[in-house]
Protein backbone atom coordinates (compact mmCIF):
# COMPACT_ATOMS: atom_id res chain seq x y z
CA UNK A 1 0.00 0.00 0.00
CA UNK A 2 0.95 3.17 -0.65
CA UNK A 3 -0.59 5.68 1.65
CA UNK A 4 -1.09 5.58 5.31
CA UNK A 5 -4.61 7.88 6.67
CA UNK A 6 -3.78 8.07 10.82
CA UNK A 7 -6.40 8.02 12.86
CA UNK A 8 -6.30 10.16 16.59
CA UNK A 9 -8.35 10.95 19.29
CA UNK A 10 -7.67 12.38 22.92
CA UNK A 11 -5.95 9.66 25.02
CA UNK A 12 -8.39 10.71 28.17
CA UNK A 13 -11.68 10.17 26.45
CA UNK A 14 -10.45 7.55 24.34
CA UNK A 15 -13.09 7.50 21.56
CA UNK A 16 -11.46 5.87 18.56
CA UNK A 17 -13.53 2.96 18.15
CA UNK A 18 -14.39 0.44 16.03
CA UNK A 19 -17.39 2.06 14.19
CA UNK A 20 -15.45 4.78 13.68
CA UNK A 21 -12.50 3.21 11.66
CA UNK A 22 -15.20 1.18 9.49
CA UNK A 23 -16.53 5.05 8.57
CA UNK A 24 -12.96 5.86 7.73
CA UNK A 25 -12.01 2.85 5.21
CA UNK A 26 -15.88 3.05 3.88
CA UNK A 27 -15.20 6.54 2.69
CA UNK A 28 -11.78 5.46 1.32
CA UNK A 29 -13.64 2.71 -0.41
CA UNK A 30 -16.36 5.44 -1.97
CA UNK A 31 -13.41 7.44 -3.92
CA UNK A 32 -11.64 4.04 -5.12
CA UNK A 33 -9.25 3.43 -2.77
CA UNK A 34 -8.24 -0.19 -1.02
CA UNK A 35 -7.81 -0.15 2.52
CA UNK A 36 -5.89 -2.62 4.75
CA UNK A 37 -6.98 -3.18 7.75
CA UNK A 38 -6.49 -1.44 10.81
CA UNK A 39 -3.23 -1.71 12.89
CA UNK A 40 -3.93 -0.28 16.26
CA UNK A 41 -1.23 1.83 17.83
CA UNK A 42 -3.28 2.41 20.87
CA UNK A 43 -6.63 0.70 21.72
CA UNK A 44 -9.28 3.25 21.17
CA UNK A 45 -6.64 5.85 20.27
CA UNK A 46 -5.01 5.82 17.50
CA UNK A 47 -4.71 3.52 14.63
CA UNK A 48 -3.06 3.49 11.23
CA UNK A 49 -5.07 2.49 8.26
CA UNK A 50 -2.74 1.80 4.94
CA UNK A 51 -4.24 2.23 1.56
CA UNK A 52 -3.80 2.93 -1.83
CA UNK A 53 -5.87 4.38 -5.18
CA UNK A 54 -6.69 7.53 -4.35
CA UNK A 55 -4.19 10.64 -3.08
CA UNK A 56 -3.65 11.45 0.36
CA UNK A 57 -5.58 14.69 0.08
CA UNK A 58 -8.57 12.99 -1.25
CA UNK A 59 -8.96 10.79 1.30
CA UNK A 60 -8.36 12.95 3.81
CA UNK A 61 -11.18 15.29 3.03
CA UNK A 62 -13.24 12.18 2.18
CA UNK A 63 -12.37 10.76 5.55
CA UNK A 64 -12.78 13.99 7.45
CA UNK A 65 -15.98 14.52 6.15
CA UNK A 66 -17.38 11.33 7.10
CA UNK A 67 -15.97 12.05 10.60
CA UNK A 68 -17.05 15.55 11.03
CA UNK A 69 -18.11 16.71 14.56
CA UNK A 70 -16.10 13.84 16.12
CA UNK A 71 -13.14 14.59 18.35
CA UNK A 72 -10.83 12.39 16.10
CA UNK A 73 -7.69 14.40 14.43
CA UNK A 74 -6.51 12.52 11.15
CA UNK A 75 -4.06 12.79 8.73
CA UNK A 76 -3.35 11.02 4.97
CA UNK A 77 0.26 10.65 4.25
CA UNK A 78 2.79 8.68 1.78
CA UNK A 79 3.62 5.01 3.34
CA UNK A 80 7.43 5.76 2.27
CA UNK A 81 9.63 7.84 4.95
CA UNK A 82 7.16 8.48 6.98
CA UNK A 83 8.92 6.51 10.23
CA UNK A 84 11.31 8.92 11.55
CA UNK A 85 13.98 7.89 14.28
CA UNK A 86 14.19 11.19 16.32
CA UNK A 87 11.86 13.77 17.06
CA UNK A 88 12.73 16.85 18.05
CA UNK A 89 9.81 18.99 19.75
CA UNK A 90 9.40 22.19 22.70
CA UNK A 91 7.15 19.42 24.73
CA UNK A 92 6.87 22.08 27.70
CA UNK A 93 3.45 22.99 28.75
CA UNK A 94 2.83 22.07 25.04
CA UNK A 95 2.58 18.29 24.70
CA UNK A 96 3.34 18.46 28.61
CA UNK A 97 2.45 19.87 32.13
CA UNK A 98 6.11 19.95 33.38
CA UNK A 99 9.19 21.31 33.06
CA UNK A 100 11.35 18.99 30.70
CA UNK A 101 14.47 20.37 31.98
CA UNK A 102 13.67 20.75 35.56
CA UNK A 103 12.84 17.14 35.51
CA UNK A 104 16.24 16.22 33.35
CA UNK A 105 18.09 18.16 36.17
CA UNK A 106 16.67 16.55 38.93
CA UNK A 107 17.35 12.77 36.99
CA UNK A 108 20.93 13.72 36.61
CA UNK A 109 21.07 14.77 40.23
CA UNK A 110 21.98 17.93 39.61
CA UNK A 111 18.29 20.04 40.35
CA UNK A 112 19.54 22.71 43.04
CA UNK A 113 22.73 23.03 41.39
CA UNK A 114 21.91 24.71 38.27
CA UNK A 115 18.87 27.29 37.17
CA UNK A 116 17.27 27.58 33.61
CA UNK A 117 16.40 31.25 32.20
CA UNK A 118 15.17 31.43 28.74
CA UNK A 119 12.71 33.25 26.24
CA UNK A 120 11.82 32.07 23.48
CA UNK A 121 13.71 29.56 21.84
CA UNK A 122 17.01 30.73 23.79
CA UNK A 123 17.88 29.60 27.21
CA UNK A 124 21.26 29.88 29.54
CA UNK A 125 21.89 27.36 32.42
CA UNK A 126 23.08 29.37 35.39
CA UNK A 127 24.89 28.54 38.71
CA UNK A 128 21.54 29.27 41.01
CA UNK A 129 23.16 31.80 43.25
CA UNK A 130 24.37 33.59 40.85
CA UNK A 131 21.27 33.64 38.67
CA UNK A 132 19.86 35.41 42.04
CA UNK A 133 22.00 38.14 42.16
CA UNK A 134 22.00 38.90 38.44
CA UNK A 135 18.20 38.90 38.62
CA UNK A 136 18.58 41.44 41.90
CA UNK A 137 21.17 43.45 39.80
CA UNK A 138 18.79 43.52 36.73
CA UNK A 139 15.35 44.22 39.34
CA UNK A 140 17.11 47.07 40.80
CA UNK A 141 18.56 48.87 37.19
CA UNK A 142 14.96 48.34 36.01
CA UNK A 143 12.93 50.28 38.62
CA UNK A 144 15.58 53.10 38.87
CA UNK A 145 14.93 53.64 34.91
CA UNK A 146 11.75 53.65 35.48
CA UNK A 147 11.79 56.00 38.63
CA UNK A 148 14.43 58.11 36.23
CA UNK A 149 11.83 58.21 33.61
CA UNK A 150 8.31 58.95 35.77
CA UNK A 151 10.06 62.11 36.91
CA UNK A 152 11.10 63.10 33.22
CA UNK A 153 7.34 62.04 32.12
CA UNK A 154 6.13 64.67 35.29
CA UNK A 155 8.27 67.24 34.33
CA UNK A 156 7.65 67.16 30.88
CA UNK A 157 3.69 67.35 30.89
CA UNK A 158 1.54 64.11 30.27
CA UNK A 159 2.43 64.54 26.30
CA UNK A 160 6.38 65.50 26.60
CA UNK A 161 5.76 68.79 25.27
CA UNK A 162 7.17 71.73 27.07
CA UNK A 163 5.87 74.96 27.07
Amino acid sequence: MDFVLTLVTNPDTRCLDKQHVATARASLAAIGAVAAAPDWLAPDIACDIAFAGAPPPLAHAAVAAALAHRPIDLHAQPAAGRRKRLLVADMDSTIVTSETLDELAEHAGIKEEIAFAGLGHKFQIWEPGRFRAELAEATEKVRALKKQLGSRVAADGPHGARE
